[in-house]
């Protein structure tokens, strides 16, 4: 279970039977199920690193504006903005502050991770792909809160 579920649900609010945690939005549970049934790690212990991820990609370059933009106005505001291609890889992050950069490397929250629901478990990029729609997990707002859309 990963610890944006843990923030969610007491281990004693697991389904005996399934093993699914109770009480979690629609979207959420179906994905939890998704990964269980392929074996994803629900640490991210499983995250692949792509080598040649292209961070001067086509989409990079789109985006780039817009990130600046929203990273300029969130200067100073200790958030973090990624920019995931098609296959769920970080190929761009931009910090509200420095000190986060540290953990976000620590949790290979960085260009080149994969981030699909098969490397990743549950999680705003890869759960926003495989539901093909805007996509917001949130948990204890001291562990994460995380909205995606593909």
């Amino acid at each position: 279970m990963t610890d944006w579920i843990r923030a969610l649900v007491d281990d004693r609010d697991i389904d005996a039977h399934e093993g699914a945690p109770l009480g979690l939005r629609p979207e959420i549970e179906q994905s939890w199920r998704r990964c269980r049934a392929i074996g994803a790690a629900a640490d991210g212990s499983r995250l692949r690193f792509v080598d040649d991820t292209r961070t001067d990609s086509k989409l990079v370059r789109a985006a780039r504006p817009v990130v600046d933009r929203l990273a300029e106005q969130l200067a100073d505001v200790p958030v973090t903005i990624l920019l995931a291609d098609q296959d769920a890889t970080i190929v761009d992050r931009r910090t509200g502050v420095r000190s986060l950069l540290g953990r976000l490397d620590r949790a290979q929250v960085a260009p080149g991770f994969m981030f699909s629901e098969q490397y990743a478990g549950t999680n705003g990029i890869g759960t926003a792909l495989e539901e093909r729609k805007a996509f917001r997990v949130r948990g204890n707002a001291a562990v994460v809160a995380m909205a995606a859309t593909p």
